[in-house]
């Protein structure tokens, strides 16, 4: 399940380094101020847009923690009630 886990966060991770990348006005910063004042709406929603993919990064990574941890405590809850199941049935004695 971890390494699911680590494949799905880098899927992730590398669509939004991705879609940074495509998002950089790289041209803007290489050309006259005259005509950078042009893109400066679509470059503060990509911006934006990128703002909220980094949120969404946040997010899924907390959530994802949670419900490992989650996963865990009923795993260790399931081990407890076994051992604890196992120490209350009296041992039967040898012949």
């Amino acid at each position: 399940m971890t390494k699911v886990m680590a494949v799905l966060r880098t899927l992730f991770l590398a669509g939004i380094v991705g879609y940074m990348l495509w998002a950089l006005p790289l041209g803007v910063l290489m050309s006259s101020a005259k005509s950078s004042a042009t893109f400066t709406v679509d470059i503060l929603e990509r911006v934006a847009s990128g703002g909220w993919f980094a949120i969404a990064w946040i997010g899924m990574e907390t959530v994802f923690g949670w419900f490992r941890v989650w996963l865990e405590g009923r795993r260790e809850l399931k081990a407890l009630k076994v051992a604890a199941a196992a120490a209350a049935t009296p041992a039967k004695p040898g012949p």
